[in-house]
């Protein structure tokens, strides 16, 4: 239960929860001053004479500091610590953004509309409306245009690209998208979307036959989805439709439990009809929501403490190892302390970016352009590695410590097209999807990729002296599991097939018509039995789990049962492993968690770090001999990173596209072929083999080999970034750090390798598996990670999002489906957009908003979201994080003092919500000279809010306006179905008001029309005299004929009151 407590002008003054009180002050004017957390810490605001606000005091002592000009436009914000943004305009329009980094542009033409935006460097992105404000092109930042096609009723028909292809789209009458066509030359795809009674998608499908089929519950939350095979998973919702349970469709059960502000607090998990075998994981929260202990299954606990922004200052884990965290005024990492000695200092220049990293794991430094990009990183033992980039912050360069250098060259869509090493050029070439088609080699060689449907690699092969040395054929089912692999190494052929069990986990390996091996596993996911086939005997390893836990294995093998044994610590660390009651092997991690050692009988490894956490070195002891190996990292990535390696004395280069493609040694270099997954198949003229869980199969790769994991020769294993991977066991050594997907109750294992299906994900961190090497990364090419934070954010996430939902949807490789699809619209609202909009650079809100547009109209993705919006309102306390509460009457609001009255509005805004849902809009602007204003009102579904309504007050009439935080408007507004059932009523006469907003998220009001709602909405200019004269003239009433009507308004002269009765669609 949450209580609001108001003053005696309706302020909310305190919000009383199970977990604490909120307060909130205001000034005399009306302005909110402070916020009070329930652990007492403050945020406080100031302001001046105009209400605008000119100062934010954080918890932290932080503070940001705006100025304005003498129209209160915000023309800069500069933070205690210096970090400063200017704005610039031009009349009424943000011409320029100047930030620590660069700059910013826009241009416009004579209706207010962006023709151009422009960064630093003449890199800009510019569109073509036509006569009804619709993109009908754009261009992005490196010359290529998208052209768009509308219908008779508005919607997008057609997306032409360049490159040959083209998005064609089909409604039904109601506006449903029914059909999208992907055309690629002659070729041709489809999808197809289905509905039931109720309009909610009820089933997609594709003609190559993949299909998946949805039900509902009441509330319009997914229930079950059934995939092209016939196995389904099925959701239930608690209360606040909240996902309390799934099953999976190998029975596992996952049960999840919440406190009374609906944060997760444990997750229980059984197989079907059997409770007593159960997984458990428990989370303590304290009055803020944050966790401070997490429990495990075997009582083993970590807890953690917090400082007043929520940020980690104490971890003790479940051995006891006490870090703690230190952070400057602005929130970022300065010092980590461990209690076993280990310590890591952090140092930020001016602008936020890290510059230096000292402390026990030795000294690091960085230098950096103007744009955060760094040009040369210094290691720990000295090495220096440079970097040179072009105008689009893309790699052009890297040096590496022996004064090599490395190019890269990239085509007009930003794609790398060749690497230069040297005296070798490597060329990348692309089909018109964007995926990788060959990469051409100096020697004359060359590799060529094929693809299905849906991006998933058909062919890999290998062409050496103008013959196929090398031939990897793939085959799927219709949920994207492979099926079967066909290697042709210069002549002998190999076919292997694989069986699945319900959730993807491979359990048979048939090689020439001959089962080879077999798996079994438990409900959690564990690997119970292995059953290795060869021509004279027969393999059997038993697994026994305890805790989830491999505790113990039984090998069967020409009647001889060998026994193996392993100890873990209380992190879940493997620390010894034993065989036939012998140690075999013993681990050893320091308080970080990182494994720094691994002794094997007269034979150790000790690995070093850097203060990043970069695996950067390792001393191997066989017998009375030692060897050192060092290596340089690309401190950008974190895996695929390793640039240059020193081996007691022998230099080793490494060369990277998107995978590992050559390797240098005294200045000879050697090609190097990596299959889908990233394994290493060829390193000149020596080909590798692997098992389906990376068990080498003849010859031992040196460096890098299954997946592009690191090879490691005393443990016999492979080392991802985080963690250890034993492929034998097909498990890693250590828990997984990032804990698995709530809707998908397999993920939650701990332990297990790419949840059992390596084939198809592959897992290069040790924290999250992803959708195999090739097809993953090829996706967006070789964009680094600054084209997607700072030139364009909205476009390269949400083409991400687009392409997973789209042409992943089948693919099991892309886990959500269609949960993506449901969700994405509502969780882009909920948690990107308030945070997009937290600050006034409001140019930045139009791009990304704009973006949004035009993915969803690439993609088909409009409306179709909508449909598929789960209905569910979140916490009090997440409404009120965002500014909302939720009255006596179950109807949303917003307070009066919000984050949206400082950053206006513009069309826009409404392109977000016509993509994504039902909504009509009234747009009256009125005035002249300096008493310039416009009264927007809204109506239709707001997601998961419901059917609601909005009515505000805003000046200017330009294309973007601002919130009129002065207004002595009074305003209330009634909203009803066509049929007169009420859907809510807000007076709101008792208070001045800039902005007025009614939600009701009834199950009755979800994935309503804009035009099946009646809203009646009214203002009082009673107070404000000027304001109404110009409104009636504007309007050309005639002041002296009370109760006139033109066809939008009612006006009371003697009263100074508007009144608008709004049926159908859009009124301007």
């Amino acid at each position: 239960m949450t209580e609001y407590v108001y003053d005696n002008i309706r302020r909310i003054s305190q919000i009383k929860r199970a977990d604490g009180v909120e307060k909130f002050e205001y000034d005399k004017r009306g302005n909110m001053t402070k916020m009070i957390a329930p652990d007492g810490s403050m945020k406080s605001f100031s302001y001046d004479d105009n209400r605008n606000i000119v100062s934010v005091t954080y918890p932290t002592g932080l503070s940001e500091n705006y100025k304005y000009d003498k129209l209160n436009r915000c023309i800069s914000k500069e933070f205690s610590d210096g970090v400063k943004s200017d704005f610039v305009y031009d009349g009424d329009r943000l011409i320029e953004i100047v930030l620590p980094s660069g700059s910013i542009r826009y241009e416009y033409d004579e209706y207010g509309r962006v023709l151009k935006q422009t960064l630093d460097e003449n890199i800009s992105e510019s569109f073509v409306y036509d006569s009804m404000n619709r993109v009908l092109e754009y261009t992005d930042i490196f010359g290529n245009v998208s052209g768009y096609e509308y219908n008779q009723n508005g919607r997008v028909k057609a997306v032409n690209l360049s490159d040959d292809v083209k998005y064609i789209y089909t409604y039904d009458k109601l506006g449903r998208p029914t059909e999208e066509s992907r055309l690629v030359g002659d070729a041709e795809n489809k999808i197809y979307y289905y509905y039931d009674d109720l309009g909610r998608v009820s089933g997609i499908r594709t003609d190559t036959g993949r299909e998946n089929t949805y039900s509902y519950d009441s509330e319009g939350n997914i229930t079950s989805i059934r995939d092209s095979i016939g196995n389904t998973n099925y959701f239930k919702y608690g209360v606040g439709n909240i996902l309390e349970k799934v099953v999976d469709s190998d029975g596992l059960v996952s049960e999840y439990s919440y406190d009374k502000m609906y944060n997760l607090v444990g997750i229980r998990q059984y197989k079907k009809d059997n409770e007593n075998d159960c997984m458990t994981r428990s989370y303590h929260r304290n009055n803020m929501g944050r966790i401070f202990k997490i429990e495990n299954a075997d009582s083993t606990y970590k807890t953690m403490d917090y400082n007043s922004l929520g940020q980690v200052v104490k971890n003790i884990d479940e051995d006891g190892f006490k870090t703690e965290l230190k952070y400057n005024e602005a929130g970022l990492l300065t010092s980590m302390k461990c209690s076993d000695g280990n310590n890591v200092n952090y140092e930020y220049d001016s602008n936020r970016f890290l510059k230096a990293v000292s402390g026990s794991f030795g000294t690091m430094s960085f230098e950096r352009d103007k744009k955060g990009l760094v040009k040369k990183a210094l290691t720990t033992e000295g090495h220096s590695i440079a970097y040179g980039y072009d105008k689009f912050g893309r790699t052009v360069a890297i040096v590496y410590p022996d004064g090599k250098k490395v190019g890269y060259n990239y085509d007009k869509k930003g794609r790398l097209i060749e690497t230069v090493s040297g005296n070798e050029h490597i060329r990348l070439t692309y089909n018109s999807l964007g995926r990788i088609e060959s990469r051409e080699y100096s020697d004359g060689s060359k590799t060529c990729y094929e693809y299905n449907d849906i991006g998933s690699p058909t062919k890999i092969t290998h062409i050496s002296d103008e013959k196929i040395n090398m031939e990897y054929t793939y085959t799927y089912d219709l949920v994207g599991n492979k099926t079967g692999i066909s290697i042709n190494k210069n002549g002998s052929v190999k076919d292997y097939n694989y069986s699945y069990d319900e959730v993807g986990r491979i359990t048979k390996v048939v090689l020439d018509g001959k089962m080879l091996r077999e798996y079994s596993y438990d409900i959690f996911g564990n690997r119970t039995a292995k059953v290795e086939y060869a021509e004279d005997e027969v393999i059997t390893t038993n697994y026994i789990y305890k805790g989830g836990k491999l505790a113990e294995e039984l090998i069967s093998k020409n009647n001889i049962l060998i026994q193996k044994r392993y100890e873990y610590d209380k992190r879940g660390n493997l620390i010894k492993k034993f065989s036939c009651g012998e140690l075999e092997a013993e681990y050893k991690y320091n308080g970080l968690g990182q494994l720094i050692s691994v002794i094997s009988g007269k034979n150790s490894v000790n690995y070093e770090y850097d203060g990043l956490g970069h695996r950067i070195g390792k001393t191997e002891t066989d017998g009375n001999e030692s060897h050192t190996t060092s290596y340089v990292i690309d401190i950008r990535k974190k895996t695929d990173n390793i640039l240059w390696q020193n081996s007691d004395g022998n230099e080793r280069s490494f060369v990277w596209d998107i995978q590992l493609i050559s390797e240098v040694e005294d200045d000879n270099s050697t090609n190097i072929i990596c299959d889908e997954l990233g394994s290493v198949i060829l390193e000149g003229g020596e080909l590798f083999e692997y098992s389906e869980f990376g068990e080498v199969l003849g010859s031992k790769p040196k460096n890098f080999g299954f997946a592009g994991l690191m090879v490691d020769d005393i443990s016999g294993n492979y080392l991802s970034a985080t963690r250890m991977y034993d492929e034998n066991m097909g498990r890693f050594l250590g828990k997984d750090k990032i804990k698995g997907d709530l809707r998908y109750g397999f993920t939650q294992n701990e332990y297990t390798y790419c949840y059992n299906s390596p084939l198809i994900f592959v897992d290069s961190t040790g924290e999250s598996p992803e959708a195999n090497a090739l097809t993953y990364k090829d996706f967006e090419g070789f964009v680094l990670d600054y084209m997607e934070s700072t030139i364009s954010p909205g476009y390269y996430g949400l083409k991400n999002l687009a392409i997973e939902v789209f042409w992943g949807i089948f693919n099991s490789a892309s886990l959500g489906g269609v949960d993506v699809v449901m969700n994405a619209g509502r969780e882009f609202a909920i948690n990107n957009i308030p945070d997009s909009i937290g600050t006034p650079m409001v140019a930045i809100l139009h791009t990304a908003i704009r973006t949004l547009r035009y993915i969803t109209e690439y993609t088909g993705l409009s409306d179709l979201i909508n449909e598929l919006t789960v209905s569910g309102i979140r916490s009090d306390r997440e409404l009120n994080k965002f500014n909302f509460y939720k009255d006596n009457n179950g109807i949303i609001h917003t307070m009066s003092e919000c984050w949206q009255m400082w950053w206006g509005y513009n069309p826009m805004y409404d392109f977000f919500f016509n993509s994504f849902t039902s909504m009509n809009r009234a747009k009256f602007q009125f005035g002249s000279g300096e008493s310039k204003f416009t009264l927007w009102m809204w109506k239709g579904d707001y997601f998961h809010f419901g059917a609601g309504s909005e009515i505000g007050i805003y000046k200017g009439n330009d294309w973007h306006v601002d919130c009129y935080k002065q207004s002595h408007l009074k305003m209330y507004m009634n909203l009803t179905l066509k049929d007169g059932t009420l859907v809510s009523d807000w007076d709101a006469y008792d208070q001045y008001q800039w902005w007025i907003t009614g939600f009701n998220p009834d199950k009755r009001f979800q994935d309503v029309k804009a035009e099946d709602l009646v809203m009646v909405g009214m203002v009082d200019f009673d107070e404000e005299r000027v304001m109404w004269k110009e409104f009636v003239h504007t309007a050309e009433f005639d002041d002296q004929n009370e109760d006139k009507i033109n066809d939008n308004w009612c006006l009371d002269f003697v009263h100074r009151n508007a009144v608008m009765k709004w049926e159908g669609g859009n009124r301007n």
